[in-house]
């Protein structure tokens, strides 16, 4: 039987101030850090080769963290890759690379789904373009097209990744470190919607 979530969750990394951020001016090799990004968003063809071989170096890489943020991407640890991996949630791939020398792994979300009850989000477009979404400051879901477990994006805001409930509790009780973990469509009053 298909379960569908029951709550729709914003997945994102942690951006309090001592959590450790990627410092692209230190990176001793001369990886193409923006043709890796490229290959993520799929404008140029993966090379899981060339996207291994970069060591990525962190601010504050003493804290031990399961996630990282890279160009508004995640990169989650071995442990994040497991449990996600687990769930057997579809579209998901990962691509190999290093943080300070440990492996770490580029989540590339492929699972693209056309959810957002647009009648009951609040969309404001951007006027030269109504096709394009400028901001969301509400998000409502279509919970019955959306398949728990689920990492998924929606067309009108690629870049941001959601979960569904099951994924949540899973990182939850895994107690992965470093996620930003909230309920989209009743966002606590610090988030900010985009």
């Amino acid at each position: 039987m298909m379960m569908y979530s029951s709550a729709i969750y914003a997945l994102k990394c942690s951006v309090a101030e001592d959590y450790p951020r990627i410092d692209f001016s230190c990176q001793s090799d001369d990886t193409d850090w923006l043709l890796i990004a490229e290959m993520l968003d799929g404008e140029k063809p993966i090379d899981a080769n060339y996207i291994e071989k970069a060591n990525i170096k962190l601010l504050l890489p003493k804290k031990a963290v399961d996630v990282v943020n890279f160009e508004f991407r995640l990169m989650v640890s071995d442990k994040a890759k497991t449990l996600i991996g687990s769930l057997e949630i579809k579209n998901i791939n990962f691509y190999k690379t290093y943080v300070n020398k440990v492996p770490f792994f580029h989540l590339v979300n492929l699972n693209i789904l056309d959810c957002l009850d647009r009648q009951k989000s609040v969309v404001k477009v951007f006027p030269s373009d109504p096709n394009r979404v400028m901001k969301i400051s509400k998000y409502v879901f279509q919970k019955g097209l959306i398949q728990d477990p689920s990492i998924f994006s929606i067309p009108e805001k690629l870049g941001n990744l959601f979960c569904t409930k099951k994924v949540s509790d899973e990182i939850f009780r895994s107690k992965l470190c470093g996620f930003r973990i909230y309920d989209i469509e009743n966002p606590p009053i610090n988030e900010l919607i985009s």
